[in-house]
């Protein structure tokens, strides 16, 4: 799931209101970008990009 790390935040509050276990929440990852200073939509697209080729590389 993508998303602003406000709109994550009040997405998983909403779930949690609706049952949803902390549990099950925190098995879903969601990416908002490697802190890299982005700017522009392009800067953010890619720091979103690398954070998922390092969680992606992380797993193994």
């Amino acid at each position: 799931m993508m998303g602003s790390a406000e709109k994550v935040k009040t997405l998983f509050a909403e779930l949690e209101a609706e049952g949803y276990s902390r549990e099950h929440l925190q098995r879903v990852h969601a990416p908002i970008g490697l802190s890299i200073n982005s700017q522009t939509p392009a800067e953010i697209a890619v720091s979103i990009l690398a954070e998922l080729i390092s969680e992606k590389n992380s797993a193994f």
